[in-house]
């Protein structure tokens, strides 16, 4: 019998001192990853840096590739894993909004299914652990564009 699969739904914002245009290129370029502690390395798999583009990730808690799936120029970038170790299911989004002149807020949604809630007893556990994972990895990224300058 096929038990229950959570789906994990993360959100992460952040202020930015700097436009939308500035801010939405940094988030767009995967090099730039670097440069929080989490992300080891960061690859184009292609010249293409727009939609349908794909860019691969080595972490501290593992490896996976992801595809562009739109790109709306300081407004919005939309990815989706395609291949990851350990297997994810994951789509998250960077969204650019401009509160005040001169500032960028930045929301990151990710949305995750985790198989764990079907082991009996700790899949709840393990869930709730794999949220605080993505959401300390959010975070990382985040103070890492902050602290670019």
């Amino acid at each position: 019998m096929a038990g229950r699969k959570d789906i994990i739904k993360v959100i992460s914002t952040d202020t930015m001192l700097s436009s939308p245009g500035e801010t939405f290129a940094w988030f767009l370029d995967a090099e730039n990853f670097t440069s929080s502690p989490w992300i080891l390395s960061a690859k184009w798999r292609q010249k293409n840096r727009g939609a349908g583009a794909v860019r691969g990730f080595l972490t501290l808690l593992g490896w996976y590739e992801e595809k562009i799936l739109e790109v709306q120029p300081e407004k919005r970038i939309r990815l989706e894993v395609l291949d990851s170790f350990p297997k994810q299911k994951i789509r998250h989004e960077f969204a650019f909004t401009e509160p005040m002149e001169g500032f960028t807020k930045v929301t990151w949604t990710v949305e995750l299914i985790v198989p764990s809630a079907e082991i009996p007893l700790i899949g709840d556990s393990i869930t709730k652990q794999v949220r605080n994972l993505v959401k300390s990895y959010c975070c990382a990224l985040l103070r890492s564009y902050r602290k670019r300058r």
